[in-house]
């Protein structure tokens, strides 16, 4: 959901900021693939949601959870992230014609987003929604868009559409880096 909110945030910025049509339709172009991608690990977390709830005390048990998770999905994201970035032009030009070839370019940076989010965003919030702390996922995803608004700000002013790209790539990273933080306090707070 967080992905959702900081790609709208991003398209309505452009379009405030640049004032310009064809830049927010290139932006969106760029960005819909890895805005549709970005479900994959909302569905593992959903689909064992209540084992991980089980979980809850057991430091042992979640640390293997995620060492499992990062196991499996690592060589998964990466493999995905490399064929988006060495087939981005093509799959533009062949999904939306040649006046987006430019969107490529946007989809090779937020490539980045999604590895991010796969790989630390979307495992440590969902274990934290699962251990009864979304109440963290709340302000890690609240700070997440402030620093999102604020790098769009000024990044999209400066580099236009490639800035606000960047800028998700950065909020996504401190989102993520935020996520594994608060998962780390949890287990050192509450897990045995």
């Amino acid at each position: 959901m967080l992905g959702q909110l900081i790609y709208s945030m991003d398209l309505i910025m452009v379009r405030n900021i640049l004032q310009d049509d064809e830049m927010v339709a290139t932006y969106k172009v760029g960005s819909l693939i890895i805005t549709q991608l970005m479900i994959l690990p909302s569905i593992i977390q959903k689909t064992l949601f209540v084992e991980l709830a089980k979980m809850e005390k057991n430091k042992h048990l979640l640390l293997n959870y995620v060492y499992s998770y990062l196991k499996i999905a690592g060589p998964i994201t990466i493999t995905i992230a490399l064929f988006l970035y060495v087939f981005s032009d093509t799959l533009i030009l062949a999904m939306y014609g040649d006046e987006y070839k430019v969107s490529s370019q946007i989809l090779r940076i937020c490539i980045l987003s999604m590895i991010m989010s796969f790989l630390s965003l979307k495992p440590f919030s969902g274990l934290l929604m699962a251990l009864g702390k979304s109440n963290w996922n709340v302000l890690n995803a609240s700070f997440t868009a402030i620093i999102n608004y604020v790098l769009n700000v000024i990044y999209i002013e400066q580099y236009g559409i490639v800035g606000a790209a960047y800028a998700t790539v950065i909020s996504f990273s401190v989102s993520g880096v935020l996520s594994i933080l608060l998962f780390t306090i949890y287990i050192k707070k509450y897990c045995s």
